[in-house]
């Protein structure tokens, strides 16, 4: 009742919400550039350098695990959603390499590379880190697979495919190249 008997006005609680409405939006802002410009602990530093400016944005609270939340759960989703829809229906050549973990599990690195309307020029997309139990050819095709269906991309528009010199990836016996064209 107190609240509902105060002298505040209207005006003055749409300001407010309007004013937390762009602090939100400066936090993705700041997420994204952090995502794609520097390790994410550097957030940390920076929102306390920009609080410091005494500008609009000293109320921002944006650290680390709020970042890294950001980045999983609105940004990702977002990007993902923005590269399927810009290389749908192109062709594109797969870079694609292994590697194994500290912790020892191994996983495989998908780059796509082509050619993006949307930038007006050919582009390499970071498309994810899969895991995959072993690194034979069979099973690194399946990790290619799964990632290719994925982004709802058509198999027949891979025009390229990158990789390092591993037996797994290039050998005459059970390696990607192998299955690929014994499809």
């Amino acid at each position: 009742m107190k609240e509902l008997n105060s002298n505040k006005k209207m005006t003055d609680a749409v300001k407010l919400v309007q004013v937390r409405q762009k602090m939100k939006g400066s936090e993705v802002k700041l997420a994204l550039t952090t995502a794609c410009h520097m390790p994410i602990h550097a957030i940390d530093h920076l929102s306390e350098v920009l609080v410091d400016t005494g500008s609009v944005l000293s109320d921002l609270r944006l650290h680390r695990t709020k970042c890294t939340a950001l980045i999983k759960s609105v940004l990702s989703p977002w990007m993902k959603n923005t590269i399927k829809v810009d290389m749908r229906d192109k062709k594109y050549s797969l870079l694609v390499d292994e590697t194994t973990t500290i912790s020892v599990e191994k996983i495989c690195a998908i780059c796509a590379r082509y050619f993006s309307e949307m930038e007006s020029k050919v582009v390499t997309m970071f498309l994810g880190f899969y895991r995959t139990i072993h690194t034979i050819g069979a099973e690194v095709f399946l990790v290619i697979e799964n990632c290719i269906t994925e982004y709802d991309l058509v198999i027949e528009n891979m025009i390229g495919f990158g990789c390092d010199g591993a037996s797994s990836m290039v050998g005459s016996h059970n390696s990607i190249f192998f299955t690929i064209s014994s499809s």
